[in-house]
């Protein structure tokens, strides 16, 4: 099978027609889209990474006990929800009282369906947190799993 590739960078070094075939037009273009994202990744994707890395809060267990108890808003949109925080609970599997590995169950004042919800109260602004209905009734607990399988310093635990 002939590689046109070489045909299509520079046609007058061989003198033939350009003749593209689809492998050869794939081909250039998987290589000029590499040539652009590397540089580009260079440069900025550390600094995003960083970014995002520093702005986002670290939750674990013991940003959540000391509001039990308490109100959370739940804002999705234009929508908004008062939440109860009823339960810190232990994560199946995870060993007791872990720190990075439990369970929120909340009361909402209103029904909520399945989303991500940013999540906040005086003192603690959580972001989005993946609210869950316990149960198909209206009313149901809402519940977030939080588990992490990796600790702070990317080691696999």
């Amino acid at each position: 099978m002939t590689d046109h590739l070489d045909t299509l960078a520079d046609p007058e070094a061989t003198g033939r027609p350009v003749a593209a075939t689809r492998r050869s037009v794939i081909t250039a273009a998987g290589v000029v889209g590499a040539a652009v994202a590397v540089p580009v990744g260079l440069r900025f994707g550390p600094e995003l990474f960083q970014g995002a890395a520093a702005a986002a809060p670290v939750l674990d267990r013991a940003s959540f006990t000391p509001h039990l108890g308490r109100r959370f808003t739940a804002r999705l949109g234009d929508t908004t929800a008062g939440l109860e925080l009823v339960e810190v609970l232990d994560l199946n599997g995870a060993p007791a009282g872990d720190t990075d590995s439990f369970v929120l169950r909340f009361t909402p004042d209103r029904d909520l369906p399945q989303d991500s919800y940013e999540i906040s109260r005086t003192g603690l602004d959580a972001g989005p947190v993946f609210l869950v209905p316990e149960g198909p009734e209206p009313g149901d607990a809402l519940v977030a799993v939080f588990n992490r399988t990796v600790d702070r310093r990317g080691v696999a635990r």
